[in-house]
């Protein structure tokens, strides 16, 4: 247990995590209000609430946990943030759960969280479509496209299209040079 604190691990954590996950939006409310710093430490799995609020798709409690004071970009220790767990983790993947409200879309979310003023990186941003991004990006940091996702799931930033075109353009106009490994 010493490695948790490093993550800003608490156990006081889990009690708001199962809350959420049983969508009881009162007892989040509440417990979050009582003690405010809730907000912000995360469970045994690394998941703060708004991770958990994403991860459960609950377009209601994103936006209520960003005004009781989450980080819409809380980065936890595997440098996933709340938009790149759109579509699950290795702790929870949407196929196996019984939702107990209707299951919103991925996009769905993401367009919550880009209303609220989520930042994105590569993966999100080619998933998006969103070239201009892709392009500053890879200006900025031209070896992110090598790198392997930091969002669980998905596929190395290499592999991953919009449909297929607007990096496929990049390649061929020599924009990305692709390093197989």
């Amino acid at each position: 247990m010493l490695r948790y604190p490093r993550f800003g691990y608490s156990e006081k954590a889990a009690v708001v995590s199962v809350a959420i996950r049983e969508r009881d939006l009162s007892r989040v409310a509440k417990l979050l209000t009582e003690t405010p710093e809730l907000a912000g430490v995360t469970d045994e799995t690394g998941n703060a609430p708004i991770h958990w609020a994403v991860l459960t798709r609950q377009l209601v409690l994103i936006p209520e946990l960003v005004q009781l004071g989450a980080d819409i970009d809380h980065t936890r220790f595997d440098g996933s943030r709340p938009i790149d767990l759109v579509d699950g983790d290795y702790w929870f993947n949407h196929s196996g759960y019984a939702h107990a409200a209707p299951v919103r879309e991925s996009a769905d979310v993401i367009e919550e969280l880009l209303t609220l003023g989520a930042a994105y990186g590569l993966c999100v941003a080619i998933r998006l479509g969103d070239t201009e991004q892709v392009l500053r990006i890879m200006e900025k940091w031209p070896e992110k496209v090598n790198e392997l996702s930091n969002s669980p799931g998905a596929r190395s930033t290499a592999g991953a299209t919009v449909g297929g075109d607007p990096l496929l353009s990049l390649r061929n106009m020599g924009g990305m040079k692709l390093q197989r490994t």
